[in-house]
């Protein structure tokens, strides 16, 4: 289901109703803060999309990051929208909140259109010595932001309902966990005595945000790593046993250089990859509910094989996981995958996201079946 929009004549009318409503002085003085703020956000977005439409044209698709941001921007206005439609108590809190987020969402977009201003025929920007100060420059401001509210009361604003929930659980864990994590036992106490316990950010989404805020500037990467890892932690893994599937083994593939044909008949090599890790080979790990006879590795079957044996088919389902290559492996993900090696069988439902298999890992899948899923670590 798409995400709901609305424009600003339709923000308008919430704004008039909440006005005409409203006897907080305090709430009506937000509330117009944020309607001049959503004009200013009103043309900026439409600047974007018609910069974003220009590209548009020349790759045959909408998929380029201006789009996305002027998405975004009225996804925002429609979340504006709804806060001006609450009756609840200490609305006037709820809109300021909303009203930085904008004002926040601003700058990023005055970026953007930097960007687009300096490289008008161009989604990449080149970098020069005229150009790269004035990057730093924005780039250095943008850093400045207040970005505390899209981590609290604007958490995940630009997704579903029940994504939101989940994300909010997610970020009140990940700023409860901040008061636990290092530091001496006195220190640790002293951060749970500020946060109530970690009550502040159940209740208080200002104080959920600036924690957030503050942690993803000041802690260690070694923080962000420990808390998307906790899933894999050998207790919780413990407490509920993952769905059974044949086979989910972990292998690891060797870089080498790969050639490939362009169309004009030339070839191109593409170069063996390189990281600061100094590591020369990738895990992979490979999930699926059957085998055949020449596919890599052993079946989880216990004393003697049980596994259902079928013929090969061309098709791989190709996962990529997330982490910003700093958390999270396999183990993380595959709980899902096997649900999907299961129950996907013989089915076409995922077959836009497979690859023709061609001699890599193993000779035989069926389709729709087997779930690649590239270790980040």
């Amino acid at each position: 289901m798409a995400m709901e929009t609305c424009s600003y004549n339709d923000f308008e009318d919430s704004f008039k109703n909440f006005i005409d409503r409203c006897e907080d002085s305090d709430s009506i003085k937000q509330a117009n803060q944020l309607a001049g703020r959503l004009k200013i956000l009103d043309c900026a977005v439409q600047r974007i999309q018609k910069s974003a439409e220009r590209f548009d044209s020349r790759t045959g698709c909408r998929g380029n990051g201006y789009n996305s941001l002027a998405k975004v921007g009225n996804i925002l206005r429609f979340r504006c929208k709804e806060a001006l439609e609450l009756k609840e108590e200490y609305l006037d809190k709820k809109i300021r909140t909303w009203s930085e987020a904008v004002e926040s969402y601003i700058q990023i977009l005055r970026f953007a259109e930097l960007l687009l201003k300096k490289n008008p025929d161009s989604l990449y920007p080149e970098q020069t010595a005229e150009t790269f100060e004035k990057y730093r420059e924005f780039s250095d401001h943008l850093l400045s932001l207040n970005v505390a509210p899209f981590y609290g009361e604007a958490v995940a604003f630009n997704f579903e309902e029940n994504c939101r929930r989940f994300m909010y659980s997610l970020a009140v864990s990940f700023a409860s966990m901040s008061d636990v994590f290092g530091g001496s036992i006195l220190s640790k106490i002293k951060r749970l005595k500020k946060s109530n316990y970690c009550r502040d950010y159940l209740l208080d989404s200002d104080a959920l945000g600036k924690q957030i805020a503050e942690v993803a500037k000041e802690q260690q990467i070694y923080f962000v790593k420990s808390f998307f890892n906790f899933t894999e932690n050998k207790f919780l893994s413990s407490i509920r046993a993952l769905p059974y599937c044949s086979t989910s083994y972990l292998h690891s593939l060797y870089f080498g250089r790969i050639n490939v044909e362009k169309k004009d008949g030339t070839v191109y090599q593409v170069p063996v990859p390189t990281a600061s890790i100094n590591k020369n080979y990738v895990d992979v790990r490979l999930v699926t509910d059957y085998r055949t006879d020449q596919m890599i590795g052993t079946c989880l079957c216990s004393f003697f094989c049980r596994c259902e044996s079928r013929t090969p088919s061309p098709f791989i389902m190709f996962h990529v996981h997330g982490g910003g290559f700093v958390s999270q492996t396999s183990k993380s993900h595959e709980d899902y995958l096997r649900q999907w090696a299961k129950k996907t069988e013989d089915s076409n439902t995922v077959s836009r996201l497979q690859f023709s298999s061609r001699g890599s890992l193993s000779k035989g899948y069926r389709r729709s079946t087997v779930q690649l899923l590239l270790d980040a670590e």
